[in-house]
C-alpha cells in the first residue's frame, strides 16, 4: 500500500542518515585496529548480503496470518498483540516506537 511504502522509504531514510553519521567514528575504529577501508567495506557487503537474521515467530499462531498475507501489518492494523502489552499500546509507548520505526 502507499503507506507501507512511505514507512519503507522513512524508513530507508533514517538509517541512511544513521550510517553517514556512525561512519566517521566505524572507519576511526577501523583503522586504530589496524584494518583498512577494504576491510571494511567487506564487513559491510557481509553484513548487507550475508548476515543471518532471525525473527522468533509462534508459528501455530502467527502460520495462518502468514500463509494469508502478503504484507508485515502493525499492531494497529490488526487490533491484536502477542508482545507489546495492551498497558504499552494504552499508555503510547507503541504509538511512539511504531512512528519513529515508520514515520
Amino acid at each position: 500500500t502507499a503507506c507501507q511504502r512511505a514507512a519503507l522509504a522513512h524508513v530507508r531514510a533514517q538509517a541512511s542518515l544513521n550510517h553517514q553519521t556512525a561512519l566517521p567514528g566505524v572507519r576511526e575504529r577501523f583503522k586504530s585496529l589496524g584494518y583498512g577501508e577494504s576491510d571494511l567495506q567487506a564487513v559491510f557487503g557481509w553484513i548487507q548480503d550475508l548476515a543471518p537474521m532471525c525473527v522468533q515467530v509462534n508459528l501455530e499462531y502467527m502460520g495462518r496470518f502468514m500463509e494469508t498475507d502478503d504484507y508485515y501489518r502493525t499492531v494497529f492494523e490488526v487490533e491484536m498483540t502477542k508482545g507489546a502489552s495492551s498497558a504499552s499500546i494504552e499508555s503510547g509507548r507503541r504509538v511512539g516506537w511504531e512512528r519513529e520505526l515508520f514515520g
